[in-house]
């Protein structure tokens, strides 16, 4: 059966590849990692073409796991708070690195260095910075945002949509020249309405940056540092904020993660 047919732009010789691994690993499954190395999706036709996707490795019983990226970033996060739990841990038992508090002098005498001891809170801090790992300590940081239910996913696209409306109503409104039109009570409500979208953005964006983190890590070694890998992935991220509609039926992360993987792969181009 030539399943090729249905598929965006791909190689067929290295899907045919795909499929036999998942078939002979016994895993029948396939990662969108696997899958976007053979397959050249267009994003703008996404569920079309990911539907397509789906069909032709149903074909062979063969499953797409989408949620793997997410549960890789979960796990990194797991790692970063033990990492940082071990550092800090090693900092507090030996908070001067080795140096002897009460050492001889050239004469002899005893004195005390009392004054290169440093309080917890600045233990705490050179735990979690100087020599530290700098991608470490960034994921550390967006770790403390929680990742999203797919009900919060849903509430904060709808506020998204409905800002951009406001925002989108506002501008036609100013370039008409009546933006005076509007009661007071009226535009001030489509400005709320605007300001609180571009917020749910950032909330979505915020939510989603470990996700980033966990997809660019695997493009490590192909030319590009990991930090620009990851301001690439970032890039992909607000764009997929831009482009989500959730009335597809598909969670935020899935669709997202297409979207950062397209941006890192095209930088690396």
């Amino acid at each position: 059966m030539n399943d090729m047919a249905a598929l965006p732009t791909s190689d067929p010789s290295a899907w045919s590849g795909l499929i036999e691994q998942a078939k002979a690993d016994g895993s029948f499954t396939v990662t969108q990692a696997q899958v976007l190395e053979v397959v050249d999706v267009d994003l703008d036709r996404f569920e079309v073409e990911v539907a397509a996707i789906r069909r032709a490795l149903d074909e062979h019983g063969i499953r797409l796991d989408e949620e793997a990226d997410l549960r890789e970033a979960m796990d990194d996060e797991e790692r970063a708070e033990r990492d940082a739990a071990a550092h800090l841990a090693e900092v507090l038992a030996d908070p001067l690195g080795g140096i002897d508090l009460a050492e001889e002098d050239d004469g002899g005498a005893r004195r005390t260095r009392l004054h290169l001891v440093k309080s917890p809170r600045a233990m705490a801090d050179r735990a979690a910075s100087g020599s530290a790992d700098p991608v470490r300590v960034y994921l550390k940081e967006i770790g403390r945002v929680p990742l999203l239910t797919a009900a919060e996913e849903v509430s904060l696209a709808r506020r998204i949509e409905a800002g951009g409306q406001a925002g989108d109503r506002l501008a036609e409104l100013e370039a008409a020249g009546r933006i005076d039109e509007l009661d007071l009570i009226a535009k001030r409500k489509l400005q709320r309405t605007a300001v609180d979208g571009e917020r749910a953005k950032s909330d979505l964006i915020q939510a989603n940056l470990r996700l980033v983190v966990s997809i660019a890590k695997r493009y490590v070694g192909r030319g590009m540092h990991l930090l620009d890998l990851i301001q690439e992935g970032n890039l992909g991220l607000m764009r997929a904020v831009e482009k989500f509609d959730y009335t597809k039926g598909f969670k935020f992360s899935t669709y997202a993660t297409w979207w950062i993987r397209q941006a890192i792969t095209r930088a690396m181009a």
